[in-house]
């Protein structure tokens, strides 16, 4: 079934529908990054910006020292926020970055996790996560995606899109031939990330290993052009280990997009946001996604 676009930067075609779906990719990412190994293709260098100085716990206010005493070791500040109700917001990262939102009374006598609404359904510490997700969380798991095992499809100077797929996915699969002529004519380049979701270990590993030789793109086309009945050649064959690995690798960055399905589409916006998009886009909603991408030169991104 094709899944909406989530927008995850406002000023994109689709406004800002869906930011609530940005919450719960933060609460979600609490996972390492970890670069993938060797791509087929250089990656995609991306400017990531700095993330700020973290701010210190005061021990001698209650409400610092009740949030400190629960979260020392696990989590830094980033920032403190009024709240309705006379609460006090805090904005905690793992050692990861990964951000979490808090919420104490001035007494310091109860804390509070989870989404505080007002009454027209808003979560009120939308603005401060959203800033934190565009300006750092985002782009760095842009980035990651670069460097993970990947399989490099059409021309280096194209705009780029990721797509992180599970190669017994027949969505993806679909998604695969609507996008190869679009390739083709040099709209877009796609680096297509392989995954694990439906238990063929093997399908995935035998991909990452394509395309750490060099055989990415036949492989591919191998696996996700043919009739689904069809297994390509050397379907039973072993896989190395860096193989497994590389999944191993690319499945962690999956899990930090907060979904359990594929295809997952993510990419830079012209606009200089990110876009996550779940599911294979139908026709209507890939020309709006490539009509939305950012330049190959553009926002945040050079490539040679």
């Amino acid at each position: 079934m094709t899944q909406p676009i989530i927008p995850i930067h406002p000023g994109t075609p689709q406004g800002r529908r869906g930011r609530c779906s940005a919450l719960g990719l933060a609460l979600a990412l609490l996972v390492a990054p970890l670069a993938g190994l060797a791509n087929e293709a250089p990656a995609a260098p991306v400017v990531t910006p700095p993330v700020p100085a973290a701010l210190t716990f005061d021990p001698a206010d209650p409400a610092d020292a009740l949030v400190l005493s629960q979260t020392a070791g696990v989590f830094t500040l980033a920032q403190r926020f009024a709240a309705p109700l006379g609460l006090r917001g805090y904005l905690v990262t793992s050692e990861l970055g990964q951000p979490v939102v808090l919420y104490t009374d001035p007494a310091g006598t109860h804390l509070v996790l989870g989404a505080l609404l007002t009454a027209e359904g808003d979560n009120v510490a939308l603005p401060v996560l959203n800033d934190y997700l565009d300006q750092h969380l985002l782009p760095s798991l842009y980035r990651d995606l670069g460097a993970a095992t990947a399989i490099h499809q059409g021309n280096a100077h194209a705009p780029l899109l990721y797509v992180l797929f599970d190669p017994a996915c027949p969505h993806c699969a679909r998604l695969y031939r609507d996008l190869t002529p679009r390739v083709a004519a040099g709209e877009v380049a796609v680096r297509w990330i392989p995954v694990n979701t439906l238990g063929e270990d093997a399908a995935a590993a035998r991909l990452a290993a394509a395309a750490q030789q060099g055989q990415g793109e036949a492989a591919l086309a191998a696996a996700l052009a043919g009739a689904p009945e069809e297994r390509p050649a050397g379907a039973d064959a072993p896989v190395s280990a860096a193989a497994v690995a590389a999944v191993a690798r690319n499945q962690v960055l999956f899990d930090a997009l907060g979904s359990a399905g594929t295809p997952q589409l993510f990419y830079q916006a012209r606009s200089g946001g990110f876009q996550l998009v779940r599911g294979a886009p139908d026709a209507e909603e890939l020309a709006l996604i490539l009509q939305s991408l950012a330049p190959a030169a553009g926002v945040g991104e050079t490539r040679p």
